[in-house]
């Protein structure tokens, strides 16, 4: 089977007629780079591998998930679990059923329990929410992204380029972290800093070094969609 490529899927999206990059590259890059994302985006727990992203439901429908992975006890999970991580730009009460089933079929699948998580930039006001799904309550936590984690990130890829440090794969991963989830309010100065020091980058990988600019492309596009200098 032919590996899909960032700009392949940066092709389709362009295609549709409601497309959202944020969501093809947090898909992307979570399923290329499963392990450095882990550490980046702050997943909990120990990773140990990638999981399948197919389930089935109870009612035999075929479900896709953003990411699951393999974990161990590390901070606040206290056991061999599974996590499901999904990105979210709309109110998370869309998509609370689908969550729910993601959690079933991955409980089903590896035996262990399961932890379902939102990665999304929006103020949920709480770091953990009670959900109920088919007449069960079950926990969500939220990884919130905000300005303060962004700009922490920000000044270690800072400090390390004009260092002429070389940055870890984890490090080199919070470029598609702040692209992706840095909010419109911030989007134009802070991805202008992005691209300045991409530029000023030392030679890294050349696979890493072409999806991270596929994806600072993209996230270009799509934050400066209405700038008619762009």
């Amino acid at each position: 089977m032919k590996k899909i490529t960032l700009e392949g899927l940066v092709n389709m999206m362009l295609s549709e007629q409601n497309h959202n990059p944020r969501d093809q590259c947090f898909w992307f890059v979570v399923n290329t780079y499963p392990k450095a994302v882990h550490d980046a985006f702050d997943f909990p727990g120990k990773y140990v591998k990638k999981l399948g992203l197919d389930i089935l439901t109870e009612d035999n429908r075929k479900l896709g998930m953003d990411c699951a992975q393999l974990i161990m006890p590390k901070g606040d999970i206290t056991c061999k679990s599974t996590i499901n991580v999904e990105h979210q730009t709309y109110p998370i009460e869309d998509k609370v059923d689908a969550i729910y089933d993601y959690k079933l079929g991955l409980i089903h699948q590896n035996n262990i329990p399961s932890n379902s998580i939102v990665m999304t930039n929006m103020d949920l006001r709480e770091e953990n929410v009670l959900c109920e799904s088919h007449n069960q309550i079950f926990n969500l936590k939220i990884n919130r992204v905000t300005m303060e984690k962004i700009s922490k990130r920000l000044k270690i890829l800072n400090d390390k380029i004009k260092n002429n440090q070389k940055l870890s794969l984890n490090e080199l991963m919070y470029f598609a972290y702040i692209a992706i989830f840095v909010d419109e309010n911030h989007a134009k100065e802070i991805m202008e800093k992005l691209s300045l020091l991409f530029a000023e980058i030392t030679p890294i990988d050349f696979n890493v070094e072409l999806d991270l600019h596929q994806i600072l492309k993209s996230m270009i596009k799509f934050h400066f969609r209405d700038d008619e200098d762009f």
